[in-house]
């Protein structure tokens, strides 16, 4: 799940540096980088991380609703 969450956020990063203005000396780059702290865009960690946490939570869900089943159709039977 770690090294999921972190490749989208090494593409995200890409991505904006891709977009970063590439002319100009190395100084006045490294201002207008330095300068830029705050992201346009929050990164959404439910949308990154969110596939694989379900993959995981759903297997145990559903075994827990089974044994629940389990459980509630036994005590009928045993009545």
């Amino acid at each position: 799940m770690l090294a999921e969450v972190g490749g989208e956020l090494v593409g995200q990063f890409a991505e904006c540096l891709a977009g970063a203005p590439g002319s100009g000396d190395a100084g006045e780059v490294a201002q207008q980088q330095h300068l830029r702290v705050v992201p346009d865009e929050p990164v959404d960690l439910i949308d990154a991380g969110g596939a694989p946490v379900l993959k995981r939570a759903l297997p145990l869900a559903a075994a827990a609703l089974a044994v629940v089943l389990f459980v509630v159709l036994r005590r009928r039977r045993h009545r």
